[in-house]
């Protein structure tokens, strides 16, 4: 079970290694400064605050992280598949060498947090708020970023043009080197006040 797993681990002073929690469904789950190192989380549902907590070469698989705050924590070779994050807390998070795919990430919140060598493929992330995020060496395939809020993030180097951008808002400096389509380019020219005939 994953709570007294944590629990023997925090007696202990030691990481928690080499394990797979699958079916597990835990409400009001309170833990901080935690380590998770080489774990796969498969069909699990958590509810509360996992906050800087460090999760290291794991794997979550169809799990519901639905408002869960992830406050501070870090995600090294760590990856999402199918999971919902609907309102989930990435505030000042660190994502390395990870993989959010074909996950539903509706009104999450990553700002002020750094995103460095991921691979984000086939994500529902409309209305998300990715403000003041540190952007590097990572590519958007296929994703719904509609109506999310990118402020104060660096763009340089990004490639949306297979994703939707659809009422997105954006500063016009955040922009300068974004790759996009005809079409985003268009909606983008809105932000400059340009009138296209």
């Amino acid at each position: 079970m994953l709570v007294e797993e944590i629990e023997m681990c925090i007696v202990e002073d030691i990481d928690i290694r080499n394990r797979v929690f699958k079916n597990e469904e835990v409400e009001n789950i309170d833990y901080e400064r935690i380590e998770f190192s080489n774990c796969k989380f498969i069909d699990c549902k958590l509810e509360g605050n996992l906050q800087k907590v460090v999760f290291s070469e794991c794997n979550f698989e169809n799990c519901d992280f639905s408002n869960v705050e992830f406050n501070g924590s870090d995600f090294v070779r760590t990856s999402f598949k199918n999971c919902k994050l609907v309102g989930s807390n990435f505030i000042e998070a660190q994502f390395y060498l990870s993989k959010l795919e074909e996950c539903i990430c509706k009104y999450s919140n990553f700002s002020m947090s750094n995103i460095k060598k991921c691979n984000l493929k086939e994500n529902e992330m409309s209305m998300s708020n990715l403000s003041e995020v540190k952007l590097k060496d990572t590519t958007f395939d296929n994703c719904n970023l509609s109506q999310a809020q990118i402020f104060r993030t660096n763009l340089k180097g990004i490639d949306f043009s297979n994703c939707n951008i659809t009422g997105i808002v954006v500063g016009i400096e955040d922009i300068k080197g974004l790759t996009v389509n005809e079409f985003q380019a268009l909606e983008l020219s809105k932000l400059l006040e340009i009138k296209i005939k």
